[in-house]
């Protein structure tokens, strides 16, 4: 003879049927909720251009479902906002850690040789470049940029008389008002490939021994968590620059 629920066994049954139903359901949906990664809110100095934003996307989008929000703007303001925790990373070209103390780490990641630029028709004014006692329209970087004084430097050692056209940290405006021919200018040479094969621009002088650095600085969050998929693949990141 088998065994048979009474009324009230069934009732049971029932209600413990729907418990296990739901307990099952808020399981998969804990575990959803662990596997989402939340988003990296990075941010680029305007100083080093698009090529590094792109490049530092373009290695965030190995991490599947890992997204972006993304900041660019001066060097202070990146470096501040990091500062505050509004950013997961920075990427500059500069080492934020030594202003913002231990719990900051940071690592160069690429030197990128720079080379000076203008439009082929300044280009053709300043045919062997630089030369001595030459007065030169320079898109320059601001005064508080170490690469403008570096850019300088190398100039009047080789007797040069940069002329002051404009000042910016923008890389890609710079790059833009080099094209329009306003003007020469120091560039890293991954930022000004493509328009150097297109025609938009002529390479004046390479060998400069100018290296514009790319760091990114983070906060120290620990060994897991979205900062570090990135940070893993800092040499990934490394390529794209150079590429």
């Amino acid at each position: 003879m088998g065994v048979e629920l009474t009324a009230d066994g069934r009732l049971v049954y029932g209600h413990c049927e729907r418990i296990f139903a739901a307990g099952d359901a808020l399981s998969q949906a804990l575990q959803g909720a662990k596997a989402e990664i939340a988003p990296v809110r990075l941010g680029v100095t305007a100083a080093l251009g698009r090529e590094a934003l792109l490049a530092a996307l373009d290695t965030l989008s190995e991490v599947k479902g890992l997204g972006a929000s993304v900041f660019v703007g001066p060097r202070e303001d990146v470096r501040e906002r990091l500062q505050k925790r509004r950013l997961d990373l920075a990427v500059a070209g500069a080492d934020f850690s030594p202003e913002l103390g231990a719990p900051f780490r940071s690592s160069l990641v690429a030197t990128m040789p720079m080379a000076f630029v203008a439009s082929p028709e300044y280009a053709r004014k300043l045919r062997g470049f630089p030369r001595a006692g030459e007065a030169v329209s320079m898109l320059l970087r601001t005064p508080e940029n170490p690469l403008r004084q570096q850019v300088l430097d190398w100039l009047r050692a080789r007797g040069g008389r940069p002329i002051v056209a404009a000042e910016s940290d923008d890389a890609d405006l710079l790059r833009i008002l080099a094209i329009q021919g306003r003007g020469a200018v120091a560039l890293a040479l991954p930022a000004v490939r493509t328009d150097v094969s297109e025609g938009r621009l002529k390479v004046l002088t390479r060998g400069t021994g100018l290296v514009h650095e790319v760091w990114v600085n983070w906060p120290d969050v620990g060994v897991d968590g979205p900062v570090q998929h990135f940070i893993r693949r800092l040499p990934a990141f490394a390529a794209r620059l150079k590429a």
